[in-house]
């Protein structure tokens, strides 16, 4: 299935949009540290905090995110 085109993102929701961007976010993300050695447990938790973040959006709460919670 090809990436949606612009267009095609347009058309949805923005908490769809985010959803579409966080599962994207969750496939690379365990390939930051192995890429990025030199990435530190502060820069990593702070990747890990924004998909959080993101998650939380897409699926209406409001809450913080806390890597610890996710």
């Amino acid at each position: 299935m090809p990436a949606p085109s612009a267009d095609d993102l347009k058309r949805l929701p923005l908490r769809a949009i985010v959803a579409y961007a966080v599962r994207w976010a969750e496939r690379v993300r365990p390939g930051l540290t192995l890429s990025e050695p030199a990435l530190t447990d502060e820069q990593v938790a702070a990747v890990d905090a924004a998909i959080a973040a993101a998650r939380n959006f897409a699926e209406g709460r409001n809450a913080p995110a806390r890597p610890e919670d996710a």
